[in-house]
C-alpha cells in the first residue's frame, strides 16, 4: 500500500515530460515561428508551423500533439497588417475559409508568411 502514492507522481512526471517534449518539438521544427492568436478576446501564445499546403498553429498551453488551428494556403489571405513595438511586431488579420483570425508575430515572421502566401502554386482553374 505504500507504493500507491507513487502512481500519481509517475503520471504527473510523464505528463510534464510530454508537455516539454511537445513544446520543444513544435518550437524547433523547421518553418516554425512564435505566433499569438486572438481567441475569445484574449491572446493565446503559441507557435505557427508551415506544413504542406497549410499553416498550423500549436498553443503553448496544450498537451495535444495536433494543431489547434490550421489555415489552408490556397484559401488564406492577409486582410490587414499593423506594426507595433517600433516595427518589430506585426498584428495580422488573416482570412481563411470565410473566417478571420488576428495573429501577432515578429515582423520577420510576417515577411515570411506573406511570401509563403504569395508564392503558392496556381489553382487548376487558372490553367485555362
Amino acid at each position: 500500500m505504500g507504493w500507491l502514492w507513487a502512481v500519481p507522481l509517475v503520471l504527473l512526471a510523464a505528463l510534464i515530460t510530454w508537455y516539454f517534449a511537445r513544446l520543444r518539438f513544435v518550437s524547433n521544427r523547421v518553418g516554425s515561428f512564435e505566433c499569438s492568436v486572438l481567441r475569445k478576446g484574449r491572446w493565446a501564445e503559441g507557435y505557427a508551423c508551415y506544413a504542406v499546403g497549410r499553416l498550423d498553429w500549436h498553443p503553448i498551453l496544450s498537451i495535444a500533439s495536433h494543431p489547434a488551428i490550421s489555415w489552408k494556403r490556397d484559401t488564406s489571405d492577409v486582410r490587414s497588417v499593423t506594426y507595433a513595438d517600433s516595427g518589430h511586431r506585426a498584428s495580422v488579420v488573416l482570412s481563411s475559409g470565410g473566417q478571420e483570425h488576428t495573429l501577432s508575430m515578429p515582423s520577420q515572421a510576417y515577411s515570411g508568411l506573406r511570401s509563403w502566401l504569395e508564392s503558392s502554386p496556381p489553382s487548376p482553374s487558372s490553367y485555362r
